[in-house]
């Protein structure tokens, strides 16, 4: 679980649920399925806190759980 900051505060998100994240400017949208969150932090942060192993940074804008993919 990865505690996220949001427009309100801080946000549990389980890092199973998140299938990709997102860089919109200085945030990043976390998508989890059928929602999905904006947070206020860089792409490049959430990528050193999410597990290398389960997760890959496909473009600049875009970092994908491999559990979700296909192929890349």
């Amino acid at each position: 679980t990865l505690l996220l900051k949001d427009g309100r505060g801080l946000v549990p998100v389980p890092v199973a649920d998140i299938r990709y994240v997102a860089a919109e400017g200085p945030y990043s949208r976390v998508h989890l399925g059928g929602r999905s969150l904006l947070v206020n932090h860089l792409l490049a942060e959430l990528q050193e806190r999410l597990p290398g192993k389960e997760f890959v940074r496909v473009h600049r804008s875009y970092i994908v759980a491999l559990a979700h993919t296909s192929r890349v």
